[in-house]
């Protein structure tokens, strides 16, 4: 074992295969990841057990569900009553709320753009307490308003490229919270990052990289018992040979009736 794994950091691990992700079609016995009718069970791979009565599409939404534990969670400890704000209603960030609830915080924001019109209703359906469009208003205002001028104890940010976000989130958390930084910004820069607000505010940020094995077991149980809430969140299934519309579809290359949020591939379904 690596050193990040006798720490209990697996995520980390510099031996990790990551089905789907870093093993191809072109590494023996070819079949490492999804979008296909059988998958190899490598020796090393990790197991969790799935409930046989849950069905597949909603099951499906573990590798979400495990993610928005450990972001709005797990690293940021969060407890009864914080207040949590979650930049952006993806399916992590829909499900991040969902976490965020579990785990007692008092109040939930969720910020968003206009196209995210379904999805900012499925926040607020799914226990969002308020929900922000910045294309309308000013993040920043929004939370000291509905705060009572208290900010946040912690911002979860999920959204995807867009860099002020991370700018918002430290003006949106108060001193001494957490800024937990999930999304993605393909290795941009972050225009006016002042680092001497973290010091002056004494704001821990924390970096997260995937989900951890206690997040994905406490995924399965929430998914077990909230599973007919949670379905609505499934809009759209498809065939697996039908993966390449499906994958377009959730990057919104596409348009297939309603807004995408999570999109189910049925491994044992042909057209």
């Amino acid at each position: 074992q690596c050193f990040q794994c006798q720490v209990g950091r697996p995520v980390l691990c510099k031996n990790g295969m990551g089905y789907g992700l870093r093993m191809g079609f072109n590494n023996a016995p070819h079949l490492w990841g999804g979008y296909a009718t059988h998958m190899y069970l490598h020796p090393g791979a990790t197991l969790h057990k799935a409930p046989s009565d849950v069905p597949t599409d909603i099951m499906s939404l573990f590798n979400p569900m495990s993610n928005a534990v450990r972001w709005a969670v797990e690293r940021p400890e969060t407890g009864i009553g914080d207040t949590i704000v979650i930049e952006g209603p993806g399916q992590r960030g829909l499900l991040a709320v969902v976490a965020a609830r579990e785990a007692g915080a008092g109040q939930i924001i969720v910020t968003g753009t206009k196209s995210d019109t379904l999805r900012l209703s499925l926040a607020r359906e799914l226990g969002a307490d308020a929900t922000v469009v910045i294309d309308d208003h000013d993040p920043v205002e929004q939370v000291i308003e509905l705060t009572d001028g208290k900010l946040a104890d912690i911002v979860v940010d999920v959204s995807a490229f867009a860099t002020k976000p991370i700018t918002d989130a430290i003006e949106m958390v108060r001193p001494g919270g957490k800024v937990v930084v999930a999304g993605l910004k393909s290795f941009a820069p972050i225009p006016g990052f002042i680092s001497d607000k973290l010091i002056t505010k004494e704001i821990a940020m924390l970096g997260v990289l995937s989900s951890s094995w206690s997040s994905v077991e406490k995924s399965i149980d929430i998914i077990r018992r909230k599973g007919d809430t949670l379905k609505k969140l499934c809009t759209h299934h498809y065939p697996v040979d039908q993966a390449d519309m499906a994958v377009k579809v959730l990057g919104r290359e596409v348009i297939d009736g309603p807004e995408a949020v999570h999109v189910h591939i049925d491994a044992a379904s042909t057209t």
